[in-house]
């Protein structure tokens, strides 16, 4: 199980606790037919938590590395079973070299200040290393940082830089964690607090046999858990704030705006406008579904930002949530453990301010 929280997990009988905070992540087999268990400690993330159980999940499996051929050689596209990470092999050299994996920092360290840029930053020496190693070490090897250092640009035809790598590279590690499970722990939280919701998603998620391997036509079909996604999404888009740099003399709703001018967009305030959504502030995930998702404006829900900065990992983030959201479904009842205020802690991404506890009971 993932849960966007600090890593504490304690089971008595069928009624658990779970901490459901923003940053790190629980797991439990979803396999698993034994007893009560506890469970203590934080987990890496999203990459770590599908490695758990990915097997009866998606057909792609993140973490690991395919030591044969790659799987997508002669045009044949990636065969089921293999799986691919950022670093591949060198992960593994990376822990035994160190003690842990280094880059645990982003899911362990929840507070989001200036001791942690500095961290997060000391870690670009580290992955500059592993690009000169492999510039310098002819070894094949089958994952993102590969096939980053063998893209070329389609009109110059040159490779990037040593500092575009390590911009992707630590662009994927915090981003294809951190905004996940801030999604993540809102949808829980809307959905443990709308128990009709919750009953449909569960029916949902029944109809799909248990032994079935979601893969990607599945996982479309699951209509009211993207709703539910993309209501949350709206709702408390962890993205809240964007932020945009005029070339050129422009002009913005009759004012003028000069060049290299920061403007500044929020989704948080946009996804909340009553001229664009009706009952702004309610969970409604039906309004994604019929004539309203039909004749709202086009840039009116821009979680994952829109245009040329668009993020690139829209469709990922969606399929790794209906797969969380749907084997949770299956196997679980959740619902909040207190009913104090929650405050928002609008950073880098949005996060509740303090633990989101919940009951988590099996069905």
């Amino acid at each position: 199980m993932f849960l966007a929280g600090g890593g504490k997990f304690n089971s008595q009988g069928g009624d658990k606790t779970t901490d459901a905070l923003g940053t790190a992540g629980v797991f439990v087999d979803l396999g698993s037919q034994q007893g009560p268990q506890t469970f203590s400690g934080t987990a890496g993330g999203l990459t770590q938590i599908f490695d758990g159980y990915a097997r009866r999940l998606p057909t792609i499996k993140s973490g690991g590395v395919v030591n044969a051929a790659p799987p997508y050689a002669a045009g044949q596209g990636l065969q089921p079973g293999s799986y691919i990470s950022i670093f591949g092999s060198d992960l593994a050299r990376l822990e035994a070299q160190f003690g842990a994996n280094p880059f645990e920092v982003v899911a362990k360290e929840q507070n989001r200040d200036l001791k942690f840029a500095f961290r997060f930053r000391s870690l670009t020496k580290l992955v500059a290393e592993l690009i000169d190693r492999r510039r310098r070490t002819p070894e094949a090897h089958f994952d993102f940082l590969s096939m980053l250092m063998a893209s070329r640009d389609r009109e110059t035809d040159e490779a990037m830089s040593d500092k575009e790598l390590i911009d992707e590279v630590l662009t994927l590690i915090v981003a294809g964690h951190e905004t996940t499970a801030a999604a993540l722990t809102w949808t829980w939280y809307l959905i443990s607090q709308h128990p009709q919701a919750q009953a449909r998603l569960q029916a949902e998620a029944d109809r799909t046999s248990p032994d079935q391997t979601l893969r990607l036509d599945a996982a479309e079909s699951l209509e009211f858990t993207h709703q539910v996604l993309q209501e949350a999404l709206r709702l408390y888009p962890p993205g809240w704030l964007i932020t945009r740099r005029t070339l050129e003399a422009d002009e913005l709703g009759g004012y003028p705006v000069a060049p290299r001018t920061d403007v500044f967009i929020s989704p948080y305030m946009l996804h909340r406008h009553p001229a664009f959504w009706s009952e702004p502030e309610e969970f409604r995930p039906e309004r994604f579904a019929g004539p309203d998702a039909e004749e709202r404006h086009r840039f009116a829900y821009i979680p994952f930002a829109v245009g040329p900065r668009h993020c690139i990992g829209e469709n990922i983030a969606m399929f790794e949530m209906l797969v969380h959201v749907h084997a949770m479904s299956r196997r679980f009842r959740l619902t909040r453990a207190g009913n104090e205020p929650i405050e928002l802690e609008a950073q880098i991404n949005l996060r509740p301010r303090s633990n989101l506890m919940m009951h988590v009971e099996a069905r």
